[in-house]
Order: structure tokens, then sequence, then C-alpha cells
């Protein structure tokens, strides 16, 4: 058995965080060969089933109140991700999820998108710079396809139910182009880390832990500036 100190200052509500833990579970069950059992300290993991079956792997989640277990210290409360950054270290992109095939009718070759960020200006690209990039992409012969917050197709939303038909789509994608969120996480899991191309602020050039991950395997950042 493997074990995972979720982080206490995480509710594990938010899509990002929820993928990335279970990515992480992933990584480890494949190293280790064992099931792996999550401990979450506050809140309760929101989807915890539906997340965890896009892998294969067996894993469990406890909500102690005092737990007395000896953690892997990789994300354990304050480590700041040092031993997470080392585990990530050991694979060349993360593990992929399952895509389910989908009867969807697909351009032959585009760009999935996504700015709709609500982190702050660390994500919030002006409506200038968002026009300017997704023109960028149209010059180069990408169609569009918008997923998340901002999609007027209802199976691309970015709501928890439709990640099976947005990885779908991603996945016959030829880019994911957006920001530091939610539908950058799914991304990761669902095609190359290089076919994605993730866009900072125009005013805070700030890079999350997990996008500097992402960056190292290849993800291409403010490509077309």
């Amino acid at each position: 058995m493997s074990d995972i100190l979720l982080n206490d200052s995480i509710s594990y509500v938010g899509l990002g965080d929820r993928l990335d833990a279970v990515m992480i579970a992933k990584v480890l069950y494949d190293r280790d060969k064992a099931p792996v059992n999550m401990y979450q300290l506050r809140g309760e993991f929101k989807d915890f089933d539906f997340l965890t079956s896009l892998y294969d792997m067996k894993v469990s989640i406890q909500y102690p109140r005092m737990p007395e277990l000896r953690f892997s210290s990789f994300f354990e409360h304050n480590s700041k991700g040092f031993d997470q950054i080392k585990l990530l270290k050991t694979i060349d992109d993360f593990p992929k999820i399952h895509v389910h095939d989908m009867d969807m009718d697909l351009p032959e070759k585009f760009a999935t998108v996504q700015f709709d960020g609500k982190q702050g200006s660390r994500t919030a690209c002006s409506q200038n710079e968002i026009n300017r990039i997704k023109e960028y992409y149209r010059d180069e012969g990408y169609e569009l396809i918008t997923v998340g917050g901002d999609a007027t197709d209802q199976l691309l939303t970015g709501k928890t139910e439709n990640i099976l038909s947005i990885a779908y789509v991603m996945s016959k994608a030829d880019l994911h182009v957006g920001i530091d969120s939610g539908m950058m996480n799914l991304a990761k899991l669902a095609m190359p880390c290089n076919k994605i191309h993730i866009y900072t602020s125009d005013t805070d050039e700030f890079k999350s832990s997990i996008l500097k991950r992402c960056e190292e395997k290849g993800t291409k950042v403010n490509y077309s500036r």
C-alpha cells in the first residue's frame, strides 16, 4: 500500500487540483505496483470515484481527523512540492487517461482553446491579447474549438460530467491552447505535453509548479509572443 497525505490547504473541489492528485496517485501506483490510499484532512474530494476511474489503478480515500499513519512525503503539507517534483521527474510525460471513442464531427486541423480563467491576474489575459492569440492560430490554419466555461457546445463546458467528451476532443486535436487552468490539467492527461501551448497573463508572467512541470515535458509557454 502506498499512502498520500493530501495538502490540507486545498479542498479538492477545483478540477485542476483533483486531476493533479489523481495523476500523482497513478504515477505512484505504477511505480510501486501497489494500491494507493489517499488521506484528506479537510473537506471531501469531489467526484473521487469517477475521476479515479479514468485510470487503471487501485486507489481509495479516507477522511481521518488526526491520522496516525506514516505517509509518503511528496504530498505532505508544507513540503512545497519538493518530493512531488522529484517523483514527476522520473517520467517522460504524464500518464494518459482512458479516452473513449465518441461520434463527434471534428475539423481536419484544429486546436482546443480555453481562456476563461478565474484565478486572478496570473491567468487572466486581456481580451485584446486573447483575440491576438486566437488570430495567430487561425492564421496558422487551425480551426478553434472552445472548451471550458466559454464553450457553446454543452458537451464541452467545464463540468465534471463533460470530462470524457472534452478529453476525446483534446485527444484528436493538433494542439491545446489556453491558460494554466483545469482545462490545461485535463489536456496534459489527454494528449502529449508537446502539443500544449499555455499563455501566462499579459500583465503577470507567474508560472505555477504544475505549469513548470508541463514545460519540462514539452509544453510551450507564451509561444506566439
